[in-house]
């Protein structure tokens, strides 16, 4: 590594390493989330008529059913997990996975989206 050849790099490593941990809530990954945020609000104000539109509808709908889709993906997560576990982490498998995971999500989202316009 290279902050293993510079003095300086391995102090600054040193130094803010508390900061970037990543298992308690650090005070830069607080800042990152807060950023993020704020530009996600900002560029969804400033572009709210591409969210509107027909090609759009699915991010517009999975949102509207966040809690729902939250709690799927919660499970979902945890049987991709063991899937995982047993297939070592495979490149192609984990990208099928991933996407068959994003799908069920959406068709979620769109099936309690059609049983409220329903009801």
């Amino acid at each position: 590594m290279l902050h293993e050849y510079i003095p300086f790099l391995a102090y600054w490593r040193k130094l803010i390493q508390p900061a970037l941990h990543k298992t308690p809530c650090a005070p830069l990954r607080i800042i990152y989330a807060l950023a993020a945020a704020y530009i996600l609000r900002w560029w969804s104000v400033k572009h709210s008529d591409f969210l509107n539109r027909r090609f759009a509808s699915w991010l517009t709908i999975t949102g509207q059913y966040s809690l729902p889709v939250f709690a799927t993906s919660s499970l979902l997560s945890f049987i991709a997990f063991v899937i995982m576990q047993k297939i070592q982490y495979a490149v192609m498998p984990t990208l099928i996975i991933n996407i068959t995971g994003c799908l069920l999500l959406i068709g979620l989202a769109h099936i309690l989206h059609k049983r409220k316009q329903a009801a």
